[in-house]
């Protein structure tokens, strides 16, 4: 009984472990896609006219696109710990 209280505490702390990793991997790309988004701004200002709004539009649309895919990556690894911990309750039944 000891054992398997202690097998499913190591288990419960290695995917919450694993949750933090993912959360921080989402975050940085998140982080990084708002530093890009910034330097894009910064390299339009100069720009006049049409040339600044087609310049903010391309920024606007890769900033966009980037955190759609750090929100996938979150929800991804969401999902990959969510369904391991759905598996290993199943198990210690």
């Amino acid at each position: 009984m000891k054992k398997s209280i202690a097998l499913i505490a190591a288990l419960a702390a290695s995917f919450s472990l694993a949750a933090f990793a993912a959360d921080d991997q989402a975050k940085s790309a998140r982080k990084a896609a708002n530093d890009a988004y910034k330097a894009e701004k910064e390299a339009c200002k100069p720009m006049k006219g049409d040339e600044h709004k087609n310049c903010m539009k391309e920024a606007k649309a890769k900033h966009g696109q980037a955190i759609a895919e750090a929100k996938a990556m979150k929800k991804e690894s969401k999902s990959k710990t969510g369904s391991a911990t759905s598996g290993s309750s199943t198990t210690s039944k």
